[in-house]
């Protein structure tokens, strides 16, 4: 259950809140040093800006093809912090990444520094071979007007989403930074007073955050985000689970082969409590490198073999 939780924290970019949970450092001491090298030519206008931003958002939930074709190394390091934050216990896992249609699959290649067994790739390729021969079934069953149903339900709650999200918080320009020799526009945001939501994500989460966005000037694509909880969240009206004050995350993107934008770190600290019984107090990083633009034939291949992610590893 907590894994599940921590998972739904760090969705990929895909989900319309890549960071809706807590923030990395400091944010509420006021706005970062901006990078003067970002130049002084003048700033976007806020709300055109942020209207391109919206439309970016949109279009990553309908085009995941180009991420299709990508590959990449992902390692997390699990800390279990006491009450006073020390580590109680860590755990260190890797993963090789690829995107299909049913969503990103995350191959444990070893754990702890210790590479898994062939046995042991190639149980998850046969449960993701499995998966995939499950959700062609389920698609083969249904007609192409209920298809299109569904892909339209899918469309209109990610936009019922957004909406919440851009309704739901105050923006605020403050500036230009530079960040790997693109030029960001810096964003703090912050709730609204009065807002009216339709959504979870928006009367739970969104209302109960602050922080700021680096968004690239040309792309319109987050670059980077730090947020964290200003009260307690509740799921489920706090049976389910309860997000304490003060959690934090900080996540960032890097763009790749100058076509795709791919998650390059984030950091999450929470304290949690699932069912009114188990709490825990966390601290994750997740680290993403060696990023390969598969081939034609790879990219089609749902069945990725237990050989090739060894190799890929032996390739360290």
């Amino acid at each position: 259950m907590r894994m599940r939780i921590v998972g739904n924290f760090l969705k990929p970019r895909l989900w319309p809140w890549a960071a809706v949970f807590g923030l990395a450092f400091s944010i509420m001491t006021g706005t970062s040093r901006l990078d003067l090298r970002a130049g002084d030519a003048p700033l976007p206008d806020l709300t055109l800006f942020l209207k391109e931003v919206r439309t970016k958002l949109i279009a990553q939930g309908e085009a995941k093809g180009r991420l299709e074709n990508y590959t990449y190394r992902k390692k997390v390091l699990e800390e279990t912090l006491r009450r006073d934050n020390t580590v109680k216990s860590a755990e260190t896992t890797e993963y090789r990444v690829y995107h299909s249609k049913s969503g990103p699959y995350n191959k444990m290649i070893s754990k702890n520094n210790v590479p898994l067994s062939l046995k042991e790739l190639k149980k998850q390729d046969d449960a993701l071979a499995e998966k995939e021969r499950k959700r062609r079934e389920h698609e083969a069953e249904l007609s192409v007007p209920q298809r299109q149903a569904k892909a339209d339900e899918r469309r209109k709650k990610r936009r019922e989403e957004l909406d919440d999200i851009f309704s739901a918080l105050n923006f605020t320009l403050l500036g230009r930074d530079l960040l790997e020799d693109r030029r960001a526009i810096v964003v703090a945001f912050r709730p609204k007073q009065g807002a009216t939501l339709r959504t979870m994500i928006g009367k739970a989460v969104v209302r109960n955050i602050v922080g700021k966005a680096w968004i690239d000037e040309d792309d319109h694509e987050l670059m980077k985000i730090v947020i964290e909880t200003i009260d307690d969240i509740h799921f489920g009206a706090g049976v389910l689970a309860k997000l304490g004050k003060g959690t934090m995350i900080f996540q960032e993107w890097r763009k790749v082969n100058n076509e795709v934008w791919l998650p390059q770190r984030t950091e999450l600290r929470m304290k949690a409590r699932v069912l009114l019984v188990k709490g825990f107090n966390l601290r994750r990083v997740e680290e993403y490198w060696d990023y390969q633009k598969l081939g034609a034939r790879e990219s089609r291949s749902r069945e990725l073999s237990h050989a090739f992610a060894s190799a890929l590893y032996a390739r360290r």
